[in-house]
Order: C-alpha cells, then sequence, then structure tokens
C-alpha cells in the first residue's frame, strides 16, 4: 500500500502543479498580452495559442481531481478526524474551481469557433475573452487556492 500511495501522491501532485501553472499562464501572460497586440494578433493569438492551452489546462485539471479522489479513496478511512476536517473543504474548493474552470472554457471554446469562422476576413476586430470568462477563471483560480491551502492544512496535521 506505501508504494501505491507514494505513486497516487506524486501524480496528483504533478497534475496539480500542471493545472496551477496553467491558471498563473493564463491570467498573468496571455491575457495581459492581448491588450498590447495588434487585432489581428489577437485573432491570431486566441486561434492558435488558447485551444491547446485549454485542452492541457482541462487535463492537468481531470488528472489532478482523478488522482485526488483515488487518493482519498486509498488514504482517507486510516486518518484522523482533524485530516477530514481539512480536506472535505479542501474537496469541495476543487470540484467548485474545477467545475467554473469547464465552464469557462465552454465559453471560451465558443468564441474560439467564432474567431475561425472569420479568419479570412481581415477587416473583422479580434475580441478579448468576454468579461465574464475571465470573471470565472479568476473565481476558479481563487477556489484552487483556497483547495491548495486546505490540502497543506490537512498534510500537516
Amino acid at each position: 500500500m506505501g508504494y501505491l500511495v507514494l505513486i497516487l501522491t506524486w501524480f496528483h501532485i504533478f497534475f496539480v502543479i500542471g493545472w496551477f501553472g496553467s491558471f498563473l499562464y493564463f491570467l498573468f501572460v496571455l491575457f495581459p498580452l492581448q491588450g498590447k497586440l495588434s487585432p489581428q494578433s489577437v485573432k491570431d493569438l486566441m486561434f492558435k495559442l488558447l485551444p491547446p492551452h485549454e485542452l492541457y489546462s482541462i487535463v492537468f485539471a481531470t488528472g489532478a481531481i482523478l488522482f485526488g479522489a483515488t487518493l482519498f479513496l486509498k488514504i482517507g478511512p486510516s486518518q484522523s478526524t482533524t485530516w477530514f476536517h481539512y480536506v472535505w473543504p479542501g474537496i469541495i474548493t476543487g470540484v467548485i474551481a474545477y467545475i467554473l474552470m469547464i465552464v469557462a472554457m465552454i465559453g471560451s471554446s465558443r468564441m474560439h469557433k467564432a474567431i475561425a469562422s472569420t479568419i479570412n476576413q481581415p477587416q473583422v476586430q479580434a475580441q478579448s475573452p468576454p468579461k465574464s470568462t475571465l470573471a470565472m477563471l479568476v473565481l476558479s483560480f481563487v477556489f484552487l487556492l483556497a483547495t491548495m491551502s486546505l490540502m497543506v492544512l490537512a498534510a500537516s496535521v
């Protein structure tokens, strides 16, 4: 059981780091960059960079949730009551962060399709992601930070 828990923990942490990194990349690199580029460059950026970024974000987030759930089921019953007081809120905030991210990505994906349909029309202005999409991603990021804080607390108990 010891090696299985070690492997599950390693994969869970790996995927959490990837999920967190994808948020940081979007919020602090891609999104601010859009305000500094020409409309055509923004269109190219959104058409070429954001779809693969969204795919990686979803893969990392899903991996974090799946490995975390498996790890919880494997070691959960043997842990103390105090550990559960931190882990359950962590699980809840993690799932909320995941759902918010998926909803934001669906909205963003629809926008990519609209941009793709106008890619050969130079007169069409490029659009930044809607404020609601950005707000959802920021809120999801806040929930992910809360999740990470709660899980660190749980690990220290």
